[in-house]
């Protein structure tokens, strides 16, 4: 009983491993004809993601289609934690909220409304929207500004990006960076100190060559004098 329930496990493990590679070549080729906007599907797309995800949609599409390689081809030789999937999140969430910080010019319940009121926008048939912060972006952007005003917003961006950069990148990595700091500020304060030392050397030098040379002037005018 216990084998079949391990290969039932392993089956469920290969069929959600080529699930997502289904995913992923499926948001590789509508990256291709969205980015591309290649034909009325490629417009519809674009206006659908921008619609969606505002300017930087590729963001969130190609950490799908990114995260769908990664399952089928290095998930087992490198496992994602918990924590890392969850920078990953706060990283995309930065880049919505992000877009929308820097192109929305109304104040955020109106540039929410804006959106809600031309939700069919993405489906004309030609290319309509441009520089847009999202539906996504703005639903965000209303939810902080309305909490920390504007100017707060741009706190709490740099602070999602910090958080999603220590959840995301290994401390080993900010460990031997610090280390690495470290060592560099530790040769360039011995380089500085050597400099100085050398310096002082050849202050010292110079000035007991120039007393050198007053005695000898001065043994000069003693032996005229003589």
């Amino acid at each position: 009983m216990a084998r079949k329930t391990k290969k039932q496990l392993q089956k469920k493990e290969e069929t959600k491993r080529i699930a997502w590679l289904i995913v992923s070549l499926v948001s590789g080729v509508l990256i291709f004809f969205t980015v591309s906007k290649m034909g009325s599907l490629g417009i519809f797309f674009n206006n659908l993601f921008s619609y969606l995800a505002g300017s930087l949609y590729i963001v969130p599409v190609l950490s799908i289609f990114g995260y769908g390689l990664y399952t089928f081809f290095f998930k087992k030789k490198f496992p994602l934690s918990l924590k890392e999937i969850f920078g990953f999140y706060i990283l995309n969430g930065f880049f919505l909220l992000l877009n929308a910080y820097i192109l929305s010019e109304t104040d955020s319940f109106s540039a929410l409304s804006l959106y809600i009121k031309e939700k069919a926008v993405f489906l004309k048939g030609k290319e309509v929207l441009q520089k847009t912060g999202g539906l996504l972006g703005n639903f965000l952007y209303v939810v902080f500004t309305s909490l920390f005003s504007k100017t707060g917003t741009l706190i709490v961006l740099i602070l999602l990006f910090i958080i999603a950069a220590i959840l995301i990148v290994p401390g080993s990595v900010y460990r031997n960076l610090f280390i690495q700091a470290k060592d560099v500020k530790k040769k360039h304060h011995q380089e500085a100190m050597q400099r100085k030392e050398e310096k002082r050397i050849a202050s010292m030098k110079a000035e007991e060559e120039r007393k050198a040379r007053e005695a000898e002037e001065e043994d000069e005018w003693l032996t005229e004098e003589e």
